[in-house]
């Protein structure tokens, strides 16, 4: 897991029986760039242009990406 024993200690007290194939962040890092893909094209398809900071699906991005003691009770 990419050399931090703490990740890999919480992920074992959490998860016990699951087994790492792959470290936590390259998978994350995959997950976000295909996350970033599928919403550029949702929104180029249905806008025509990429987006910026006040469209709501980069909004539905970044609270994704907020980690969840920051997030607010709407979100």
């Amino acid at each position: 897991m990419g050399g931090f024993t703490g990740l890999r200690n919480v992920s074992s007290e959490e998860l016990p029986d699951v087994v790492t194939l792959m470290g936590a962040l390259p998978t994350r890092d995959v997950g976000r760039r295909r996350t970033r893909r599928v919403r550029r094209r949702i929104q180029c398809d249905s806008f025509g242009q990429r987006g910026g900071k006040a469209d709501p699906l980069y909004e539905g991005l970044r609270t994704l990406h907020t980690g969840s003691g920051l997030l607010t009770e709407e979100q």
